[in-house]
Formats: C-alpha cells, structure tokens, sequence
C-alpha cells in the first residue's frame, strides 16, 4: 500500500512537471511547423528564425488588438526604443503597425517618426474570442526605430492584449507580461 501511494505521488509529480515546462508557465517547446512557442498570462508567442528573419505568431483571449514588443535593454518594461508591433482584425481584415516607443508607454508608428514598416506577411484571425496575428520581421533591419536581434541570444518579448472590441493602437493594455526566448 505504501509503495502504491509513493509510485501515486511521483505519478502526479511528474505530470504536474510536465504541465509547468511544457507551456502556461513560460516554458518553451515546437510547435507547428517548426514554430517554438510558450504562453504566459494566455498569452501565446510563436516564433520561428527562417535566414535573415524572424516570423511570429501571437495570440490572446480578446477580441482586441495584440502585440508583441522588443526592447533594448532585454528588460521586461516598455522603455524607450522598444519595437512594438501591435495589430488586431476586425471584421475579416487584419491591421499591424510597426511601433516604437519614443517615451516610455507612448509609441508612435515608424513611418510616422521617419522610419519604415519593417513588417512583412501580415496576416490575423479571430476565432472563439480570440485574435492571432502573424507576421514577419527581419532580426535586424537597419531602421533605427527597430531593436535588432541576433540567433543564440535570450531575448526579453514584451506579450500584451486589451480588452475585447479594442481596434486601435492606443487604448492601453487590460493584460501584459514578458517572457524570455531564446531565437535559433
């Protein structure tokens, strides 16, 4: 009896370690076609390096904007100079902007500030309450309004959404977080 309560316990263990590493948590792992991804906060980011660019996927409960941010200094806070590339759908079509914060919790889009959309392959669904956006970036773009990335690098990405109906670029976030990946 006693080994079957200790055999019970590792059991129960081993899938709540399971659960915690393999997403929810910040943990990473493949996801489809070749996309490693990790959720926190219902929040899901999925990324892929193909060659010189970085293609993302992310997708929250809402049916308001999302956005996924990088910024300089690898911290977890949207400081000055972090890219943020925000987006939402709304009735069918898909609306992205590549942002950048030019004072801390204010961004202005990059073409407005001088720079360009660095944004490429920009698509968006909703579904069930929820908004996915994809879209493409390259890891270093040369416009001085982007943070560029490197491979085998951790990098601090900013995760956020607003409350459902939200389709703009400003109304603040309702749930925001950061997670640590590394790009390979």
């Amino acid at each position: 009896m006693k080994k079957l309560m200790i055999l019970n316990a590792l059991v129960i263990f081993g899938m709540l370690f399971i659960v915690r590493c393999g997403g929810g948590g910040g943990g990473t792992n493949t996801g489809d076609q070749g996309y490693q991804q990790v959720t926190d906060q219902n929040i899901t980011l999925k990324w892929k390096v193909s060659g010189a660019n970085l293609d993302l996927k992310v997708s929250a409960p809402t049916t308001g904007w999302v956005a996924v941010g990088f910024p300089p200094s690898n911290t977890a806070l949207m400081e000055q100079g972090t890219n943020l590339i925000i987006g939402y759908v709304q009735n069918g079509v898909v609306a992205i902007e590549d942002d950048y914060v030019n004072i801390p919790h204010f961004h202005q889009s990059d073409v407005a500030l001088g720079g360009a959309d660095n944004v490429t392959n920009k698509t968006g669904t909703q579904s069930g309450g929820s908004t996915e956006i994809g879209f493409t970036i390259p890891l270093n773009s040369g416009d001085a309004y982007d943070v560029p990335l490197a491979t085998g690098v951790t990098t601090t990405v900013l995760l956020a959404h607003a409350l459902d109906g939200t389709t703009d670029f400003v109304t603040h976030h309702a749930v925001r977080t950061s997670v640590q990946i590394t790009l390979q």
